[in-house]
């Protein structure tokens, strides 16, 4: 039924997915593309610093902001979901690969980590990781 209709796409959202109020907490528009590539510069100048840990944690706000910005210009009805969510129905959409998959899922357990107050010894590996994910999803998501 849905291969019938130009556009439609078929998304299925769980009870898992939809977290109870997560949505009215997310309000406001997302940046445009310039907010975001301006984002990504002030966070080039935090790792030029070595401010390993400033620049994670601002790093992996843009690319959930890169992330809901790409499912909100896709038409997905998924860009207020929990992040979790969001990168497992951005993936099952086609929108990003399985590496760009695996590397977000990865990289959001260092988030977590970081986020909760557990000391990462080494964050220079995962720091670079994450550059070249939000590099690489800036040059395949910005439109022309």
């Amino acid at each position: 039924m849905i291969a019938r209709h130009k556009g439609w796409r078929f998304l299925l959202i769980t009870g898992e997915d939809a977290v109870t109020g997560f949505q009215e907490k997310i309000e406001g528009k997302f940046p445009a593309w310039k907010q975001l590539q301006k984002r990504l510069r002030q966070v080039k100048r935090l790792i030029a610093l070595g401010e390993s840990e400033g620049a994670f944690l601002a790093l992996w706000g843009l690319l959930e902001a890169l992330m809901r910005k790409r499912a909100e210009d896709a038409s997905l009805p998924i860009e207020r979901l929990p992040t979790t969510s969001l990168i497992n129905h951005l993936y099952s959409q086609g929108e990003h690969s399985m590496d760009q998959f695996d590397r977000a899922v990865m990289l959001h357990d260092h988030r977590n980590r970081l986020i909760h107050g557990i000391e990462i010894a080494e964050l220079r590996e995962p720091l670079a990781r994450l550059q070249e994910l939000v590099d690489e999803l800036m040059k395949t998501w910005k439109p022309t």
